[in-house]
């Protein structure tokens, strides 16, 4: 027996922590993950760190055309405002390269078939409303790479674990 304590279990992988090196020790105030690894102690922002780690699985997927979808069971239909609907019909292919597979229906009603699978537990009719505000956000004038980015970006934080959230370990 050591007189500093029992030796410490093997380092375990955790999918809240971003390396099998760390080993998820706790959680500080619902909010902070604390892991130790060969450096010493980390903390990381629970959301931050896991609205990184969806956004570069986004990217990649997006990237290799490979996102998986979640068929809606109902298809949804959705009123949009007439500038939405231009937004729609400029970036419907990049939409649906993300995962958000929907077509005109009318007017400015547009049916939803399909969401991003990462998304399919989340109120994906407000993200997808929000994901035109990102689109109007970034402009028609900017570059394709970076519209693509902002779009990612708001999936991401849409999908993260939020603050003041307890998480098992």
């Amino acid at each position: 027996p050591s007189a500093i304590g029992p030796e410490p279990s093997p380092l375990k992988p955790s999918p809240l922590v971003p390396s099998p090196q760390l080993r998820p020790l706790g959680q500080i105030h619902h909010s902070f993950i604390v892991a130790d690894g060969p450096d010493g102690l980390y903390l990381f922002d629970q959301h931050a760190l896991q609205e990184r780690i969806l956004y570069e699985v986004l990217k990649s997927g997006f990237r290799a055309e490979a996102l998986p979808r979640q068929q809606l069971l109902f298809p949804t239909p959705l009123e949009l405002t007439p500038a939405a609907m231009l937004w729609f019909e400029e970036f419907r292919e990049m939409l649906e390269r993300i995962g958000f597979e929907a077509e005109p229906f009318g007017g400015t009603t547009v049916v939803l078939r399909t969401v991003p699978a990462v998304l399919a537990e989340y109120p994906y009719v407000e993200i997808y409303r929000d994901t035109f505000a990102s689109l109007a956000a970034t402009g028609r004038a900017s570059p394709y790479d970076e519209i693509v980015e902002a779009m990612l970006a708001s999936l991401a934080c849409h999908d993260a674990i939020k603050i003041n959230r307890p998480l098992d370990f």
